[in-house]
């Protein structure tokens, strides 16, 4: 039997039972058992490969700058893990507030309140992460903020507008290139992932002491979080996290 990383396992009522044979002998059997699976941990790994694609097509692409075929396939390679990239970093900020989301309770008056105001899902995952962290407030602000444009980011690139745009520069061919090839690239890679294992991190290594059920579920948490994160950055809350990209030939920094 297969219990995959950060699952429950659980054997649910009933399910253990107690057998007696015709001499007495007593056995104990278990008719079934049940796991609650987190996925965050799995698209944060995921969200670390990708990127490794996305620093491999940015070389590549700036070897190859100025030849045409060479590099529009490492612009259009860098375009798809980017993609893929942001699009993971975001679903593992999702999957970790469905895990502590009955944590951090609400009042019915204030889920009404943002149901009326249709208040997107960043709204919800931002504040649950500040509500189950010990952070400062400057902290939960930048935070708050680097969520929900990682979920803008996101949004953009799983239901995007098909419509027409201006051109705009990519910072690593300093040229102009569709927008999205533009949007989608190196530097907002990093940002979203950065982003993401931040807010979780804060969460696990710093939860709010006065929320007893944070502080159970954040011990392990934290030894999954790191089981991923480690191999690629050292990092602690508050630090500068994310994968830092290379900086850009001929131009700015392309990371903090």
């Amino acid at each position: 039997m297969h219990v995959p990383r950060g699952a429950t396992f659980i054997i649910p009522a009933g399910a253990l039972q107690i057998i007696v044979d015709d001499e007495g002998g007593r056995s104990m059997e278990v008719k079934h058992v049940e796991a609650a699976v987190q996925t965050w941990p799995d698209w944060l790994e995921i969200a670390f490969a990708r990127f490794a694609d996305v620093r491999d097509a940015r070389r590549r692409l700036l070897e190859a700058r100025g030849s045409g075929t060479a590099e529009g396939a490492a612009l259009a390679d860098e375009f798809q893990a980017a993609l893929q990239t942001i699009s993971a970093a975001v679903f593992a900020l999702d999957a970790f507030y469905g895990v502590i989301s009955g944590m951090v309770p609400l009042s019915d008056a204030v889920k009404e309140a943002r149901r009326r105001s249709r208040a997107g899902r960043a709204v919800w995952v931002a504040d649950a992460i500040g509500r189950a962290a010990r952070m400062p407030n400057e902290v939960r602000k930048l935070m708050t903020k680097s969520v929900h444009t990682a979920y803008v980011l996101r949004n953009g690139a799983v239901h995007p507008r098909h419509s027409a745009e201006p051109y705009a520069v990519h910072l690593g061919l300093n040229q102009a290139v569709p927008h999205f090839y533009a949007r989608y690239a190196l530097e907002t890679s990093h940002g979203a992932v950065g982003w993401a294992t931040e807010a979780i991190m804060w969460v696990v290594d710093r939860p709010q002491p006065r929320n007893r059920a944070v502080n159970d579920f954040a011990g392990n948490a934290s030894d999954l979080l790191h089981g991923v994160v480690d191999k690629h950055l050292t990092a602690r809350p508050g630090a500068t996290v994310g994968p830092r990209p290379p900086r850009t030939e001929g131009g700015p920094p392309t990371g903090p």
